[in-house]
């Protein structure tokens, strides 16, 4: 491809250079001078040189080839005849005897194994243990508190005392001839202020009495008229208790 390029080229540059050189001839004037003989001039020629032709050769595709697979050729299976012969050397043979083979089939022995029994423990029995019976706690004896104070041991009640307000009542419990506990049995409580006086007043006139173990005690401010009626009634209800 190349040679034949740089032929080409080369053609067309002769080609191209004859064509130049008569266009000059034709072309230069011819001076004639008399008595002298005409002088040609002819104009030297132009060498032109081709440009070069620039080849771009294409990489050739890389063909992989695929090695052929492997024929592997099995020879035929060779038959081996019984002899048929005549004789008892088995000299002729019978090419269309084929010999008749039997194939015994395995036999499969299969080998059942029994599942294992699981013997299920026979339960205990619970025997119930009898749970005895309580003991009666024997109720206790009261013990008798001697009486060394100056009040009979006891529960003692007051007179009923006006308060102006309602009624006060009273009554006294004397324990081993002591002052143990007051109660007020009753109060003026009809009105919402005298239940509040009387409310606060009456757990100080308890505490004073059992303090002082007697009808002696100070009244509360405020609660004047209950303070009056507490003292006579506890004073009465002291009386009775009195040894």
């Amino acid at each position: 491809m190349k040679k034949f390029f740089l032929s080409f080229g080369l053609i067309v540059t002769f080609a191209f250079y004859a064509l130049l050189n008569s266009k000059q001839t034709s072309a230069s004037p011819t001076v004639a001078i008399s008595g002298t003989t005409p002088v040609s001039t002819t104009t030297p020629p132009v060498t032109t040189v081709a440009p070069k032709t620039t080849v771009t050769k294409t990489p050739a595709k890389t063909v992989k080839k695929t090695p052929a697979a492997a024929t592997t050729t099995t020879p035929p299976a060779r038959v081996v005849r019984e002899s048929e012969g005549d004789d008892e050397y088995g000299d002729e043979y019978d090419d269309d005897y084929v010999p008749t083979r039997t194939t015994t089939p395995a036999v499969t022995t299969t080998t059942t194994t029994p599942a294992p029994v699981v013997k299920t423990p026979t339960p205990t029995p619970i025997i119930p243990v009898p749970t005895p019976a309580p003991v009666p706690t024997p109720a206790p004896v009261p013990t008798a508190i001697a009486n060394t104070g100056k009040f009979k041991n006891g529960t003692f009640t007051g007179s009923v005392v006006d308060a102006y307000y309602g009624n006060v009542q009273v009554s006294v419990t004397v324990q081993g001839g002591a002052l143990t506990d007051v109660q007020f049995l009753q109060y003026p409580n009809d009105r919402s202020n005298s239940v509040r006086i009387n409310t606060r007043a009456m757990p100080i006139l308890r505490s004073e009495a059992i303090q002082a173990q007697s009808a002696t005690v100070n009244g509360v401010s405020g609660a004047t008229a209950t303070s009056d009626a507490f003292v006579r009634s506890l004073g009465a209800a002291l009386a009775l208790a009195a040894n």
